[in-house]
């Protein structure tokens, strides 16, 4: 089970003010007061809908508030009541007092809820007068609405996680079957968060389906298994059930998702994702004899392999740089300069961590570089004595026909360079990559095998020969190909 929730602000409407005011009329020299009441102000009512199984519209418009009572007038005249506001909820859903953390209601049922009290009107100064103050020149101002701030949270069963390959349309499927608005885009590695989506089945039945494991740790929700490769699930009316497409070849699974694409805390075909980069950061150490001072590592997807290679080698491990997590993945933009001021303003050196120090930086891997040399010059200038270059992966070295958006080989800095020449271009003292051998045994309890083509060149299928450009416009199945490797 998983609990959509949603924070607000409601107000009821404020009473409106008394009148001031005295009789007026013809041949009466002092007419008395005569200042009619405001009138209440409107109630925030809570009312259920069967229409609505989500709370997604109050992530837009987080304050709410009824209307004011109209001031009371002259001729003993009350004000008019302010207006209720009704807020419409789905079936299920409990709404919380936030400071408190009281339960105010249940909506499960159909009775409306008041939850903020619009406040009374005030009275006018005709209730004021005495037989000695028989000319009262003041009213009492209305009494302001209650006001709350709420928490709204709707229960959901979570049934189905959806996990595949990257872009391959898992977010385009939650989109269609489900009522999530995941953002979907003609680019790869759209999706950075695993989404949720909630799959209306009538009274009591839905599904979620997540991108990633991780989306069903978050929430509570019970892992039922993987989707399978050539499986198509079905949601309908019926329920869900799935057909199995043959294919002639055996799975392959991107190896670079344990390297660097899926989060840490995901599981993919029964492996642990953090487990296995903690275990490539000590492949890396074994055969590594560099003297250094601290290893730390690049956030976010070096810092297991980070700890691995401290726990192997001995080297303490340490914090050396900050990240700023509201700026995505660099080497997937598509101009230079636009990679470049990410990478300026994603990472920062803790200088008093790493100046004076030899440093092992362990990264993930190296693409284009770009990331690595600045990442490299802001150690440098926050005074470490040495940088020691350590890739928890092989060298990317061919594009990626299945996902990744390299459009060239040209755009790889392994492409063309030795080890030796790649640690001159990016600035550090020494550089290593963890070899092809032992970054397949990363995951060696998988029940796929392993695309590798990033690294060595091979594909479980031959690439194509057009453009990139046009690879991406339409199925591989669909393309020219080499032959068959």
């Amino acid at each position: 089970m998983f609990a959509d929730i949603a924070k607000i602000k409601i107000k009821g409407g404020d009473g409106g003010a008394g009148a001031v005011a005295f009789h007026r009329e013809k041949y009466v020299a002092a007419g008395g007061p005569d200042g009619g009441d405001g009138g209440k102000g409107g109630d925030v009512v809570f009312v259920v809908d069967d229409n609505l199984a989500t709370l997604a519209d109050f992530r837009y418009k987080r304050k709410y508030a009824a209307q004011n009572g109209e001031p009371g007038r002259g001729g003993r005249q009350y004000g008019r009541k302010g207006q209720d506001l009704e807020i419409r909820v789905p079936r299920g859903t409990v709404i919380r007092e936030v400071q408190s953390g009281a339960v105010m209601a249940d909506m499960s049922k159909t009775e409306r809820f008041i939850a903020a009290k619009g406040g009374k009107g005030g009275w006018g100064n005709m209730h004021f007068a005495t037989p000695t103050r028989q000319v009262p020149r003041f009213a009492k101002p209305g009494v302001p609405g209650e006001e709350w701030e709420i928490s709204l949270e709707l229960k959901l069963i979570a049934d189905v996680g959806l996990i595949g390959f990257p872009s391959v349309g898992k977010s385009s499927l939650i989109s269609v079957v489900s009522q999530a608005k995941p953002k979907i885009g003609d680019y790869h590695f759209t999706t950075l968060v695993p989404n949720l989506g909630v799959v209306s089945m009538g009274a009591g039945n839905s599904f979620v389906l997540a991108s990633e494991s991780c989306a069903l740790d978050a929430v509570g929700a019970e892992f039922v298994r993987d989707v399978q490769p050539g499986e198509i699930v079905v949601i309908d009316a019926e329920g869900i059930h799935s057909m199995h497409v043959k294919t002639p070849m055996r799975s392959r699974l991107c190896l670079f998702e344990f390297v660097y694409f899926a989060r840490p805390d995901s599981v993919i075909d029964g492996i642990n994702v953090y487990q296995s980069r903690v275990e490539a950061g000590k492949r890396l150490a074994i055969d590594d004899d560099v003297e250094a001072d601290m290893v730390i590592g690049v956030p976010d997807s070096a810092l297991a392999a980070a700890m691995g290679y401290a726990q192997q080698s001995g080297i303490p491990y340490g914090d050396g740089l900050a990240k700023n997590r509201y700026v995505g993945r660099t080497f997937i933009q598509p101009e230079q300069g636009m990679r470049e001021l990410g990478v300026r303003t994603k990472l920062n050196a803790l200088t008093r961590n790493v100046r004076g120090k030899r440093l092992i930086l362990v990264d993930d891997s190296i693409v284009r570089g770009t990331t690595s040399a600045r990442t490299i010059r802001l150690l440098r200038e926050a005074g470490a004595a040495e940088v020691h270059y350590r890739i928890s992966a092989p060298p990317f070295a061919h594009p990626c026909y299945f996902g990744t958006d390299i459009p060239d080989e040209k755009d790889l800095i392994a492409t063309g360079h030795t080890v030796e020449e790649i640690n001159k271009l990016v600035g550090s003292d020494t550089l290593g990559y963890l070899s092809i051998e032992h970054v397949q045994q990363l995951a060696i309890h998988s029940k796929c095998g392993f695309c590798t083509g990033c690294f060595t060149g091979k594909y479980p299928v031959a690439p194509p020969t057009e453009t990139m450009d046009i690879v991406y416009d339409k199925p591989l199945s669909q393309s020219k190909t080499n032959k068959k490797l």
